[in-house]
C-alpha cells in the first residue's frame, strides 16, 4: 500500500474575473519536508496559500490533510487544523511583552479573563528551548531585533500546535546571519516532525532549505525538482518558461564627465567621510552589511535626512540639499528599499503614483490636469512595459515587479540627472528582477547615471561599473567591473 501523503492538492481552480488564478493544480508533501513553492509575482502560489489557510475557498478541487479532506472557510479554521501562516511582515504588537505577543488569542493562559503570567513566561521559556532560542518573555518586543520577532512569531504558531507552516517570504527583512540562525531553527522543527511550505524569490535561499521545490506559472502546475536536480538556470527555466541572461555587458565610462561628486560628506554617527564620483551613464554599486551605513548613505543623497556636513557638488557646482525637494529639484530621484511603506500611495491609482513628482509641471491655474497626467503615465507605462488594467487602476491591484516599475517610471518621467535606487529588485519575482536589471542597464547606455544599493550581490556584479563596499559608515574599498567578485566584496565588508 502506497503511503497517504500528509498534504495533498487536487484538481484545485480559482478564477477572479477574467484571470484564471488556479488552473487544476495538483501535487503532494510529504510529513516533515520543507517544500519549496516558486513562481514569478502572478502564477497562483499566492492564491494557493490563501485556499489553504482558509482566505479563499476553491472554484473547483480539494485538499487533504493526513489523508482527510479539509475545506477550511476562516484563518481561524485553518489554525484549528494546524495550519498557520509566518508572514513576511512580521505583525507583532510593539507596546507587549514577548510573552503576550506569543499568547496573543482568545486562549490565553488564565482564569476569570485574567492572564496567568507566570504560566505563559513558562510555556514561553519551554517553546524557545525547543527552538534552541534564548529570549526574556518579559522583554518588551519593540527592543527585539528583527531576528528575535521572527522567533517570537514562530513561538507565537507553535503555541498553536501547528504541524504545517507557510513560511511567506519571511527572510525579508532579515541580514544573512539571522537568515542562517531562522534556517536553524526550521531545521530543528524539520525534525520534529512539523512540515514546511516555504515561498520565496530568492533562489538561493529556497534551493538552500527546501528538501523539493514545486513551481506554478500561470496558475498551473509546472513540476517539481528535488533536491539532486536544483539548478539556478533549470529552476528560472522553469518559473518564466525561457532563459534568463544575469549578466549583461556595459559601455566603458571612463572618459564621460562628472555628473554628482561628493567630498567628505557625513549623517550623525551613521556616515563619516565618504568622497566618490558618478559620472554620465555610470552604474555605481554600493556594497555592505546591515549597519554599514548604506542605506544612511543614499538616503541622504536625497534630502531624507540630508548630509550634515562635507560638499556635493552636481555638474561641478557645489549645492545644498536640505530636504527631498532639494534633491527632486537637482535631478535626483530615489526609489526606496521598501515600496509597500515608503514608495507607494497605496490608497491612490497608477497614474496618480506615477505622476506625483511631476505635479509640478502638471499644474494649471491651481488646477491639477488630470488629462495630462494619464497621459504621461501611460506613455511611460508603455516605455516601461508596466502590465495592468489601466493607469486608473489601483496600484495596488499591480503585481510587485510592476509596482516597482511604477516607482521606476516616477523618476524617469521628470528626466533625472542621478536615479538612487536602494534594493531596487527586493520582493520581485525572477523574470521581473532581470527585466528592471535590463531597464536600468538600458537606461544607463542612453546616458542615465545610477546609484544602486542592495544585499544583492550578484545583481550588483550583474550590472555596476564600480562597486563601493562600506563598512562602520566608511568606504572600505572601491572595485572596478574587472575586480569585483562576491568574495572580495565579502571580505571588504566584514573584516578590517
Amino acid at each position: 500500500m502506497s503511503e497517504i501523503p500528509f498534504l495533498e492538492f487536487s484538481g484545485l481552480s480559482k478564477r477572479f474575473g477574467g484571470t484564471q488564478a488556479l488552473d487544476g493544480v495538483s501535487f503532494t508533501i510529504r510529513k516533515g519536508e520543507v517544500r519549496g513553492l516558486a513562481g514569478e509575482n502572478g502564477a497562483g502560489k499566492s492564491t494557493l496559500i490563501k485556499i489553504l489557510c482558509g482566505v479563499y475557498s476553491p472554484d473547483a478541487g480539494e485538499i487533504y490533510l493526513d489523508g482527510e479532506k479539509i475545506s477550511p472557510r476562516t484563518p481561524a479554521e485553518a489554525e484549528k487544523l494546524g495550519i498557520s501562516v509566518f508572514h513576511q511582515e512580521i505583525p507583532v504588537c510593539l507596546n507587549l511583552s514577548v510573552a503576550a505577543n506569543v499568547f496573543l488569542a482568545p486562549d490565553m493562559p488564565g482564569r476569570f479573563g485574567m492572564p496567568n503570567w507566570r504560566e505563559m513566561y513558562e510555556r514561553c521559556e519551554e517553546i524557545f528551548e525547543a527552538l534552541g532560542e534564548k529570549i526574556d518573555p518579559e522583554k518588551p518586543v519593540r527592543e527585539c531585533s528583527a531576528a528575535e520577532k521572527q522567533m517570537v512569531l514562530l513561538a507565537r504558531v507553535l503555541s498553536k500546535k501547528a504541524r504545517l507552516i507557510v513560511l511567506d517570504e519571511p527572510t525579508t527583512a532579515l541580514t544573512p546571519p539571522d537568515v542562517q540562525r531562522l534556517f536553524s531553527v526550521i531545521e530543528r522543527l524539520k525534525g520534529m516532525g512539523i512540515t514546511f511550505i516555504f515561498v520565496s524569490h530568492m533562489l538561493e535561499e529556497i534551493m538552500s532549505l527546501s528538501d523539493r521545490i514545486t513551481v506554478l506559472r500561470n496558475g498551473q502546475y509546472i513540476g517539481t525538482l528535488d533536491r539532486p536536480e536544483f539548478d539556478t538556470e533549470k529552476l528560472t527555466q522553469m518559473i518564466v518558461g525561457h532563459s534568463v541572461v544575469s549578466v549583461v555587458s556595459r559601455k566603458q565610462v571612463d572618459e564621460r564627465p562628472v555628473i554628482l561628486e561628493a567630498r567628505e560628506i557625513g549623517v550623525g554617527s551613521s556616515v563619516s567621510g565618504i568622497s566618490f564620483r558618478l559620472r554620465r551613464g555610470e552604474i555605481l554599486g554600493i556594497a555592505g552589511l546591515q549597519g554599514s551605513g548604506r542605506s544612511a548613505l543614499v538616503r541622504c543623497l536625497f534630502g531624507s535626512p540630508p548630509p550634515d556636513r562635507g560638499r556635493l557638488l552636481v555638474d561641478g557646482v557645489e549645492v545644498s540639499i536640505r530636504s527631498p525637494l532639494d534633491s527632486i529639484k537637482l535631478g535626483i530621484g530615489y526609489v526606496p528599499e521598501d515600496r509597500k511603506i515608503l514608495g507607494l500611495f497605496r490608497s491612490m491609482d497608477v497614474k496618480r503614483n506615477l505622476g506625483i513628482a511631476h505635479v509640478d509641471r502638471m499644474t494649471r491655474l491651481g488646477f491639477l490636469d488630470m488629462r495630462a497626467m494619464k497621459a504621461l503615465a501611460e506613455e511611460m507605462a508603455k516605455l516601461l512595459r508596466i502590465s495592468m488594467p489601466g493607469v486608473d487602476a489601483p496600484i495596488t491591484s499591480l503585481s510587485g515587479g510592476n509596482q516597482q516599475k511604477v516607482l521606476f517610471a516616477r523618476w524617469l518621467a521628470i528626466k533625472p540627472r542621478v536615479l538612487v535606487m536602494h534594493e531596487p529588485t527586493r520582493g520581485v519575482d525572477v523574470g521581473a528582477k532581470a527585466e528592471i536589471r535590463r531597464l536600468i542597464v538600458n537606461l544607463a547606455d542612453e546616458g542615465y547615471s545610477f546609484i544602486v544599493a542592495s544585499s544583492d550581490l550578484d545583481e550588483l556584479l550583474a550590472i555596476s561599473d564600480r562597486i563601493l563596499v562600506m563598512r562602520h559608515g566608511k568606504i572600505a574599498t572601491e572595485l572596478t567591473r574587472g575586480q569585483a567578485t562576491k568574495e572580495r566584496i565579502i571580505l571588504s565588508a566584514t573584516t578590517g
